[in-house]
Order: C-alpha cells, then sequence, then structure tokens
C-alpha cells in the first residue's frame, strides 16, 4: 500500500476515493481481527481437534471471499476514477512502481513470478507491458 499511496493516491482527490477505500478496508480489517482473535483463543491450547481446524479453515475462506470482493469493489470504482485523474504518464509511473522494484536484485521478479500464473495471451500481455515500462521509464 505504501507504493500506492506515494505514487499514485496524492493525485487523486480525497473525496472520490475515501468512501469506496476504507469501507472495503474496515471489513477485511475486522475480519483479519476476528482471525487473530480466533487464532489466539482456540490455537492457544496444547491439542487442535478437528472441529477447530474446520472453524479455522471456514474464517479464513470467509475472509478470502471478504478480501475478493473488496478488490472487485475498488477494480470496479476506484480504477475508473484513478483513469480520470491520472494522466497517462502518471498511470504508467504507477505500474512501474508497482510491477518493477529498482532496489531488488532482479528488478523484474514481480513481473516473473506473475507470468507463472498467467496464460500464454496474458504472459503475451506482460511481455508487452514490461517493454513499454521499461522504455518509458528508463
Amino acid at each position: 500500500m505504501d507504493v500506492e499511496d506515494r505514487h499514485c493516491m496524492g493525485n487523486i482527490p480525497d473525496a472520490a476515493l475515501v468512501e469506496e477505500k476504507t469501507a472495503g478496508q474496515h471489513e477485511v480489517v475486522m475480519g483479519l481481527e476476528g482471525l487473530q482473535t480466533y487464532l489466539h483463543e482456540e490455537l492457544g491450547r496444547m491439542m487442535v481437534i478437528p472441529r477447530t481446524k474446520r472453524q479455522l479453515r471456514s474464517k479464513v475462506i470467509a475472509l478470502r471471499i471478504l478480501q475478493d470482493d473488496m478488490l472487485e469493489n475498488e477494480e470496479e470504482h476506484i480504477l475508473p476514477v484513478m483513469r480520470q485523474c491520472l494522466s497517462a504518464a502518471q498511470q504508467y509511473a504507477l505500474m512501474w512502481h508497482l510491477l518493477i522494484d529498482d532496489e531488488a536484485e532482479d528488478a523484474l521478479a514481480i513481473l516473473d513470478w506473475v507470468r507463472q500464473a498467467s496464460t500464454a495471451s496474458e504472459q503475451q500481455f506482460l511481455d508487452t507491458l514490461q517493454d513499454v515500462l521499461v522504455g518509458l521509464m528508463r
């Protein structure tokens, strides 16, 4: 989130994002806190019984669904606002900072990691995006 806040969110009017961003984040944080409490209470015991494992699994699945819903909501509501408020150059700079780690030994490691779970057409898109980003930002 730090990269996003530093390179993008400052360029977008607060009123356009505050409600959408904080509502989804609050639900995920509450879910994480609930999971943490459950872990502390239930897993503090010496032995974890199958019922506890099932309950833990259901809490993790529910949290994953909540996180997916939040990401879909951001995609649906926040990304269009970002496209309106950021120039093409700012959008490319944001992608650069999210996908390429200048400080890492292998700056393109994140893109390589994403490629591993991508289809052939997605890999081709990532190759093109990488070429564009490297050409623009270097």
